[in-house]
């Protein structure tokens, strides 16, 4: 254990390698009021890195489901210091996961009104370095609906690709726990696992899920814990697409050997993405 523990906090730490409009939504007809979701636990998502002369701008998602809001942490360098802006949205929903895709920020949560889950697509323009001017958004709206089988979003993050921009996301829900493909150019999902094929889909124990690209393995997703001495898995998740062609290929459950021995050399990993 202390060995994958050691591998993953050396890969954190080397993380971050490198439409507007949105249609109306008609009224729903009454429906069971939802139930507040619990809390998103840790907000991971970042944003990849815009490019100006003189800094490289990052944002760093921060979820407050109970509070219904999502902060975004810009930070950036400024006549040679490093400085950060904090730029905060109230929504209308339980905002319980945020992914990068695409070049945009993917915001899922849970409406009360109608018990509808939400995944909304926030596209972003940034002319300026935060601190003169603050990026503005356009939502659209991806998927919104009350289904039992598409419960609360837990889990949002993007499909890896080698090349352009990804166009699709991986969805977990929670209740059933089945892990999704969502496409958001055709707004389909495709279901992947559950957890009567992979068990661990249903622990508890996982707090977030990052990817990185692998000498060997392809694209690799992980499920990882947070360092709470409550969480008591010794084992991680792993998802690979090892022939890179967006398409998970197989499911490992990894104890602390297995792990070192087929993804813990540091460099063997080509990059590590949040």
């Amino acid at each position: 254990m202390k060995t994958m523990l050691l591998a993953c906090c050396w890969l954190l730490l080397q993380s971050g390698g490198s439409q507007n409009g949105g249609a109306v939504i008609p009224p729903q007809a009454p429906q069971p009021v939802a139930t507040q979701p619990d809390s998103a636990w840790p907000s991971q998502t970042t944003l990849r890195p815009i490019e100006f002369p003189a800094a490289k701008v990052r944002g760093k998602v921060v979820i407050a489901t109970k509070d219904k809001q999502l902060a975004i942490d810009w930070w950036f360098t400024d006549a040679g210091e490093r400085k950060s802006v904090r730029q905060r949205f109230d929504l209308e929903f339980w905002p319980t996961a945020a992914a990068e895709v695409g070049g945009a920020l993917l915001v899922a949560g849970k409406r009360r009104a109608n018990g509808h889950t939400e995944i909304e697509r926030w596209t972003y323009s940034l002319t300026a370095l935060p601190s003169t001017t603050l990026p503005t958004f356009a939502k659209e709206s991806l998927y919104s609906e009350a289904d039992s089988a598409k419960d609360t979003v837990r889990f949002l993050h993007r499909v890896q690709t080698d090349s352009g921009a990804a166009t699709k996301a991986l969805v977990q829900f929670a209740g059933n726990d089945t892990l999704h493909e969502f496409d958001i150019a055709t707004r389909a999902f495709t279901q992947l696992y559950d957890p009567s094929g992979v068990p661990e889909l249903a622990s508890d124990d996982w707090r977030y899920v990052w990817s990185g690209s692998h000498a060997t393995k392809g694209f690799v997703y992980v499920y990882g814990i947070d360092q709470d001495a409550r969480r008591t898995s010794d084992r991680l998740l792993v998802f690979t697409d090892e022939d890179r062609d967006g398409r998970l290929d197989h499911p490992y459950s990894l104890d602390g050997a297995q792990w070192a021995a087929q993804l813990g050399t540091p460099s063997t990993w080509l990059a590590v993405y949040d």
